[in-house]
């Protein structure tokens, strides 16, 4: 299969409010041996928000993709996962999440909860943020999606990551407000096809029970079920930022 571009990028949209985990906000960090340094975190969002939020991310993917392959490959990585991959982590459970990065000569922009600057050391695995996105097709070494992070807006505290989790109430799709481009609201995509049900992806090492601090590295992967949905993979493997 062709491609008509060797990458495309979708237009940077703001997502609802997500729980911040595995955090590399402060200093890029190689996540692999041999591999360039990133910015990077995982985004878990709220379970009764996973229909809209799995439209947004599965309608900016497409439309990144669309400017690389009439049709995606069916070897294609899809960025968009299942809680499914965290066995045993119940802040993942019935969730979607995304791992977003950034290359380490574009440090994410980090703003507090009135857009104000704010100490970076305010962003744990554990609290509450929103982030704006951009999502990115490639096709070298392997074709896929991911996610590209711009900006991380710090929300609220919650606890951290590790010890006992619990759900306060926070409505991502509510609090939402436009940080971008106003393309955020998932009803803009609703004629457009979304990349499937969410995929599982690498999978990290136990986060331990701390008080707020940027977490541990990742680790190695186990074993996790793979959503019965198309066939895009793992999406953590061979990025280009």
């Amino acid at each position: 299969m062709s491609a008509k571009s060797s990458w495309g990028r979708s237009k940077q949209v703001a997502l609802p409010v997500a729980r911040l985990s595995y955090p590399h906000l402060v200093e890029p960090k190689a996540f692999e041996s041999n591999s360039t340094p990133k910015y990077g975190a995982e985004l878990i969002f709220p379970p009764n928000e996973t229909g809209a939020v799995q439209q947004l991310l599965g309608a900016i993917c497409q439309e990144a993709a669309s400017k690389v392959w009439d049709t995606f490959p069916p070897n294609g990585r899809n960025p968009i996962c299942s809680g499914a991959n965290r066995p045993g982590k119940p802040e993942y459970e019935g969730r979607v999440y995304i791992n977003a990065k950034a290359k380490e000569t574009r440090r994410p922009i980090l703003i507090g909860p009135n857009k104000e600057s704010i100490d970076p050391s305010a962003f744990y695995g554990g609290c509450y943020v929103r982030a704006v996105v951009h999502a990115f097709a490639y096709t070298k070494p392997t074709p896929g999606v991911t996610f590209e992070l711009k900006v991380v807006q710090f929300v609220k505290d919650g606890e951290p990551l590790g010890g006992d989790v619990e759900e306060d109430g926070v409505n991502g799709i509510d609090l939402l407000t436009e940080l971008n481009d106003g393309s955020n609201n998932p009803a803009n995509y609703a004629t457009q096809p979304a990349f499937g049900a969410p995929q599982p992806a690498v999978q990290p090492a136990p986060q331990p029970a701390v008080q707020p601090a940027p977490q541990s590295a990742f680790g190695a992967p186990q074993a996790a079920t793979q959503a019965p949905a198309d066939p895009f993979g793992s999406p953590d493997e061979g990025r280009p930022f």
